[in-house]
């Protein structure tokens, strides 16, 4: 009977452990590169809660230096948006905000933005600047209750429910959706399955 007890612990935290990156894929990544994307990808959603709470009007240069400091570089490197672009779309499938702050947990980063209300301080002034200096990937899949959902699938689900309209400005996404099909090529999964 303890061992039955002590086999259905362990399954139930290794069970627990592996819910927040469901989604992704880290075997593709070494040891030591998975690792450092998810303390990247902690201190970028650290980042979006400290900047709610203060207020910071410059919470998408906080993100990127981030990132840059992850490459070790600058922004006085003349390519650093390239090299900041090309490092998002290879790892952007991991940038998972596991901390509270949005209306879910575990939560892909671009949709943790939206929740948290950052898209002109973070998508506009950041990642979404221009699309030919920042060519950014927004077509991660994330897993949600057991379906594959891609940015735009989760903006698809936000205007679907009226209800959404209290916490979402639903002209804002609208808007946000019309940029990243028309400039970033943005796709849903059954979309990017074909």
């Amino acid at each position: 009977m303890k061992n039955r007890l002590n086999f259905i612990l362990v399954t139930f935290m290794v069970l627990l452990t592996a819910l927040p990156s469901q989604a992704q894929n880290w075997s593709k990544l070494s040891k030591d590169e998975a690792e450092s994307i998810k303390r990247l990808s902690t201190k970028m959603c650290t980042q979006l809660q400290m900047s709610k709470t203060a207020k910071h009007e410059d919470a998408g240069r906080q993100v990127e230096k981030h990132i840059l400091n992850q490459l070790n570089i600058t922004r006085e490197d003349p390519n650093y948006k390239l090299k900041a672009a090309n490092f998002w779309n290879k790892y952007a499938e991991y940038f998972v905000c596991t901390n509270n702050g949005g209306r879910r947990k575990p939560q892909h980063f671009l949709k943790r933005v939206v929740d948290m209300d950052f898209t002109n301080k973070v998508l506009y002034d950041f990642l979404l600047y221009d699309e030919e200096e920042y060519p950014i990937s927004v077509n991660a899949i994330e897993i949600y209750k057991g379906k594959e959902e891609t940015f735009l699938d989760y903006l698809n689900a936000i205007l679907a429910d009226p209800k959404n309209e209290e916490f979402y400005s639903f002209k804002e996404i609208k808007l946000l959706k019309s940029i990243i099909i028309e400039d970033y090529g943005a796709k849903t999964a059954s979309e990017l399955k074909n």
